[in-house]
């Protein structure tokens, strides 16, 4: 049997291959004037960004705070650095989490658009594909605030049991110099 011919019959791609363009995500441990995290979803050449106080958790409906604010550059999506003092988020920075993602929404306009449209509405549900982060989240506005969490999937825990090292360089924060 021809193996290549096999290998196309049986092989399925998983979703995440199958977008184009992919959109990536990213976690960044983050020890400015707080200890947070900041989650970036790339949409329309940018970063959509929130700040959250703790880790993202696993855990199905654990509704953690998330803060937006201004969009970045995706040039910075991968950095690792300790922002100098006197500037804006002064303090080390590290890759926590990294991956792609797909919007989970009906098919329709382009990725880019049906994200920021549905930010626009407040409520974006997005499937993960990350090193950490692996299944169903959800951004929702209930009022002035957004939350974010994980919904029940297969990828769900019972509890967190997160390691603080960059996943990128293995560093702890006050190791990035």
């Amino acid at each position: 049997m021809n193996l290549a011919l096999h290998k196309t019959i049986w092989y399925q791609p998983p979703l995440w291959e199958q977008l184009e363009p992919h959109l990536r995500f990213v976690v960044k441990h983050h020890h400015a004037s707080t200890l947070h995290d900041d989650i970036r979803l790339e949409a329309c050449g940018r970063l959509c960004s929130w700040v959250l106080p703790c880790h993202p958790s696993l855990i199905p409906d654990l509704k953690i705070p998330a803060i937006p604010v201004d969009d970045h550059n995706p040039e910075y999506l991968l950095t690792e650095r300790l922002i100098p003092a006197g500037s804006y988020g002064a303090g080390p920075v590290a890759v926590w989490d990294h991956g792609v993602y797909a919007p989970l929404f009906a098919k329709g306009e382009c990725h880019d658009i049906q994200v920021r449209n549905s930010l626009l509405r407040g409520e974006l549900t997005v499937r993960l594909y990350g090193q950490r982060l692996k299944g169903d989240f959800r951004f929702i506005r209930q009022g002035s605030r957004w939350m974010f969490y994980k919904l029940p999937d297969a990828e769900a825990k019972c509890c967190d049991q997160w390691d603080d090292r960059s996943i990128l360089t293995g560093r702890l924060l006050q190791e990035i110099r």
